[in-house]
């Protein structure tokens, strides 16, 4: 019975990780619909696009006022210049307001009507830049008069012959010199004397690179993330991993700083105000406080069926938000009592994962059960201890060790292929009590674990 109760308890518990001690996300009252992009302006107002139409708040997410509903389905691209004109990026068109919302126009339309504007970004100058990822024909134009009129940003001739109108555009952005950085489906491209260069390899270490997201720290570093798959041309022995490369301060080289981190797709990126990296992801949201050398799984708090992570965004108080498949999310800090951590370290595919369990407080010293657990693909279920992972029988709790409740760590793989472990669930937690029995009925019945992470 044992084995059922814990069972079921751990499979069902809609729990995340927390990145830091005791952050979660809290869901922003009344979005819950599908939330694709989120952004703030110089004034701390978030704009958000979703199924509902688009949306704007002034209070940091505490409510919302709906602005448009007719531009949906697709409200793909949002952008706010100096002056509080709202841009759209919606099917082929941008639309712009002047009047906060209220009405839209048309302001540019994209050569391939049946393509979809993806890259919209806005420089200082409120000059405003924007593209599309049209397989064969990508295009970048840009304003300076408020989309009054366009012209095509230039295109230099690269690696082979390839040049961006080859390279399907993902994300824009302009750093603090004015130079147009574009990430495409063809690698990274950076405007050069009013044209568009590869600035981090088309092929990388023999792959190919995929950038999808940029984004900015406090101090101007720019940041883009992405993939890189292998080109063998064998699909069973290509590879694909994640690639989040930091450019220098003097703009000349970019570095990896993906560190080990296990997802093959990145959907969104943010850099908070202490300069902590934050990904969203099919599986929802890493960050690394340490400039990527590790990665922590940050998903206390999303909704189990909605962590694909649409778009994220950073305010001016430093809050961080996520748009999520199912609504918009905010991450506090100090909303858990008790914490469980993963980090990942080392080199994809084989990374190193770290584990750390801090029980609440008032728990510390008292007499209890701490446990790092997985349970495989098979339903077998393993403990980790003093020798390493050993099996274990649910039914049979007397594994556990009774100990006073402090704060542990263990490395649970070092350097280890995840391939042959796929499906895998990795589990922490901790149980109050003098007997193995009486730890284990405490954890159930207070739901004190985590699932911490699925190894795909």
């Amino acid at each position: 019975m044992q084995k059922i109760v814990l069972g079921l308890a751990l499979i069902g518990l809609a729990a995340g990780l927390p990145a830091a001690a005791g952050s979660t996300w809290v869901q922003t009252p009344g979005i819950t619909q599908p939330t694709g992009t989120i952004i703030t302006d110089i004034n701390g107002n978030i704009f958000a696009g979703t199924t509902a139409g688009l949306l704007k708040s002034s209070d940091g997410g505490a409510s919302w006022t709906t602005l448009k509903t007719d531009l949906l389905p697709n409200v793909g691209e949002l952008h706010i210049d100096r002056k509080g004109n709202i841009y759209i990026g919606s099917g082929s068109r941008l639309y712009k307001s002047s009047d906060g919302g209220s009405t839209f126009s048309v302001v540019y339309s994209l050569r391939d009507a049946s393509s979809q504007i993806a890259g919209l970004t806005i420089d200082g100058n409120d000059n405003v830049y924007v593209g599309a990822p049209s397989l064969f024909q990508s295009e970048v134009a840009k304003s300076s008069d408020g989309g009054a009129s366009w012209t095509g940003v230039a295109i230099a001739k690269v690696d082979n012959g390839l040049t961006v109108e080859d390279a399907p555009i993902k994300a824009l952005a302009v750093d603090a010199n004015g130079k147009l950085i574009a990430a495409t489906l063809r690698g990274l491209f950076v405007e050069k004397e009013g044209a568009l260069l590869s600035r981090v390899l088309l092929t990388d270490q023999g792959s190919n690179l995929f950038m999808t997201s940029l984004g900015f720290d406090q101090q101007g570093a720019i940041y883009a993330a992405g993939t890189s798959s292998s080109l063998s041309g064998n699909p069973a022995a290509q590879n694909t991993s994640t690639r989040i490369f930091k450019r220098s301060k003097d703009g000349q080289t970019w570095s990896d700083v993906a560190g080990g981190l296990p997802v093959s797709s990145i959907l969104a990126l943010t850099i908070g105000a202490d300069g902590t990296i934050y990904i969203g992801t099919t599986e929802g949201v890493y960050s690394s406080s340490n400039n990527g050398s590790s990665w922590v799984l940050l998903n206390d708090g999303l909704k189990q069926d909605g962590r694909i992570v649409w778009a994220m965004t950073t305010d001016a108080k430093g809050t961080v938000f996520a748009a999520t498949q199912k609504g918009i999310f905010r991450l506090v800090a100090g909303a858990n009592t008790w914490t469980a951590t993963l980090a990942f370290s080392g080199a994809s595919p084989s990374p190193t994962l770290t584990a750390s369990l801090a029980p609440n407080a008032s728990d510390s010293g008292q007499n209890g059960c701490s446990f790092f657990a997985a349970m495989r693909s098979d339903s077998s279920w393993l403990l980790y201890g003093a020798q390493g992972w050993t099996p274990f029988n649910p039914a049979k709790p007397e594994a556990f060790t009774v100990a006073p409740l402090a704060s542990t760590q263990a490395t649970l793989l070092s350097n280890t292929a995840l391939a042959g472990l796929s499906g895998t669930q990795v589990y922490a937690g901790y149980g109050r009590g003098n007997t193995a029995q009486a730890c284990l009925a405490d954890m159930v019945q207070n739901q004190m674990f985590k699932q911490m992470y699925v190894i795909q």
